[in-house]
């Protein structure tokens, strides 16, 4: 279908009642919008020089500024991922190994998501893994609480200013335990980049034993005292006194 229009005129100079109006009728600057032809759902725009024709976008698409001196256009709507984990740093034990870090964590994340499995190697039935933040091991700046057992029973512990690191596992395999199974935790650090409050930290972990050393469940609550952004995290044995075995793992996800 092809409209045609009436020349326009530019009153937006002189006085009167008609400046600033364009009245239909007489010659004047704007383009002739003649020889546009128009279909149902297409936009005119001023693209600088002349009223010009934007056609109709597809089924979905919103229309987008691109800012002064640049032209309109149909764009696709960008989704909006919440929740959406990116792995910004992973560590993995080669060999026997007392520590694992993952350093230069940047900001723009809601919170930070840290998964470890793996298990001590020293010479017992169970060790704890901890975690330190950005290399702190003074352990009175850390609080924690936890709860951890089994089927059959459960025990707490924990004070406001802690004799240990956080706990990512409180009670895991170590050396004597049933071979190949690992103790897996997963921490979330809430506003872990912001400035104001202390970095509170909830964990839970696990693992399944055998007859010598049997399964464990746990939960913590665990608090770094400090108003610092957080940029490493260590996950060691309880004071690195023993190593990581080979295999062990140490993951760090932001979430948006």
């Amino acid at each position: 279908m092809t409209t045609t229009y009436p020349a326009l005129v530019d009153f937006t100079s002189g006085a009167g009642p008609e400046s600033g109006l364009y009245r239909p009728g007489t010659t004047g600057s704007l383009a002739d919008l003649h020889a546009l032809t128009l279909s149902q759902g297409d936009v005119l725009y001023f693209d600088g020089t002349n009223l010009t024709r934007l056609a109709a976008g597809t089924a979905g698409q919103v229309l987008q500024t691109n800012g002064a001196g640049a032209n309109p256009s149909w764009s696709a709507v960008s989704a909006v991922s919440v929740g959406a984990l990116t792995l910004l740093g992973s560590a993995t034990a080669s060999g026997s190994s007392p520590t694992l870090t993952v350093s230069s964590i940047p900001s723009g994340y809601t919170d930070l998501v840290v998964r470890f499995s793996g298990r001590s190697a020293k010479a017992a039935g169970t060790d704890s893994i901890d975690m330190l933040v950005n290399g702190d091991s003074t352990n009175s700046h850390y609080a924690l609480h936890v709860i951890s057992g089994n089927a059959a029973n459960a025990a707490t512990s924990g004070a406001a200013a802690s004799t240990a690191q956080l706990q990512l596992v409180p009670v895991g395999p170590a050396a004597s335990a049933a071979a190949n199974y690992p103790a897996v935790a997963e921490a979330v650090i809430f506003d872990y980049a912001g400035s104001f409050y202390k970095k509170m930290v909830n964990v839970s972990d696990g693992f399944y034993g055998t007859t010598n050393v049997g399964s464990v469940l746990g939960m913590q609550n665990g608090t770094w005292l400090s108003t610092a952004a957080i940029t490493s995290l260590t996950a060691q044995t309880s004071g690195a006194a023993s190593n990581l075995v080979a295999g062990s793992k140490l993951l760090v996800y932001g979430r948006s």
